[in-house]
């Protein structure tokens, strides 16, 4: 297994770089409703958005993308909603939940944000190495028929 610290976060801002994203990183998310195509085709325009964070997470050494991380700023809480973090499997270490944090952290304080939330479902890798807590919140899920 590759080292997650050979990835580094880059901050894509222009519409046109979503392009760059590759779809096996959205089509992996388990147990989402992701619609990968609708990503595909909105995602430009949304990140247009002051609020918005997407970021890729690149090799050092060849700049190829293995991995994505989408979060926006929700104005009326003034907290930073994470609602997705995909990484190629031969990255996905322990490391890779203390990087992605650090980012958060930063991103949180130069902001002055609140706090964080993470849509998961796997809360354990947060609640236990960084202090979360689970929400009272429940996501409530209704697909028509």
């Amino acid at each position: 297994m590759k080292s997650f610290k050979n990835l580094k976060f880059v901050r894509l801002t222009e519409p046109s770089q979503f392009a760059l994203i590759p779809r096996a990183l959205f089509e992996q998310v388990k147990d989402s409703n992701l619609m990968v195509d609708r990503v595909y085709q909105l995602a430009p325009a949304m990140m247009q958005s002051p609020v918005m964070f997407l970021f890729v997470l690149a090799e050092s050494d060849t700049a190829i993308i293995k991995g994505v991380m989408w979060a926006m700023i929700n104005p009326l809480t003034d907290m930073l909603m994470v609602h997705l973090l995909s990484v190629d499997k031969e990255y996905q270490d322990n490391e890779a939940v203390e990087e992605t944090h650090k980012l958060l952290k930063a991103i949180i304080k130069g902001f002055n944000l609140r706090g964080l939330e993470f849509i998961t479902i796997r809360p354990l890798a947060f609640i236990k190495k960084y202090g979360g807590k689970q929400s009272k919140k429940v996501i409530i899920e209704s697909i028509g028929e």
